[in-house]
């Protein structure tokens, strides 16, 4: 799934700002990614039983706050497996959506890394619980 990285970010804001919410949005594009992967196998194509009740558990998970829904593999920034992020892509591709890279602003934004990836974590957790609550909404129907 595609996510507009760039849409809500104000050209007026600092570079370091613009570069956390580029990452937020580029770790719920990536959770949302791994949604897709989730509902496939629980209650999407690839599951041939009882697939409503397995949408209905993982959507009852979500809005109760448990965290049953979250026992998966979520995209990390460890670069364990082939073409995974890691915190050097992750701020090349943050510097690239902002054209930091081509600025004078490359100290700047490198030294928020550690902010960068946490933003880039919290989008994961976002993008994979609203996507994975969408899905299941959608298998309910």
């Amino acid at each position: 799934m595609k996510l507009p990285i760039l849409d809500d970010v104000p050209d007026d804001l600092p570079i370091v700002d613009k570069c956390l919410i580029v990452a937020r949005n580029l770790g719920k594009e990536a959770g949302a990614n791994c949604a897709a992967w989730v509902a496939m196998d629980s209650f999407g194509g690839r599951c041939t039983r009882n697939y409503k009740e397995n949408a209905r558990a993982i959507l009852e998970s979500i809005e109760s706050g448990d965290s049953k829904h979250m026992e998966v593999h979520l995209p990390n920034l460890s670069g364990e497996y082939a073409d995974e992020m890691t915190p050097t892509k992750l701020l090349e591709d943050v510097m690239w959506h902002t054209d930091a890279e081509r600025g004078e602003h490359t100290d700047e934004v490198e030294a928020a890394l550690d902010d960068i990836c946490s933003e880039w974590i919290s989008g994961v957790d976002e993008g994979y619980e609203w996507q994975l609550a969408q899905l299941a909404k959608s298998a309910l129907e």
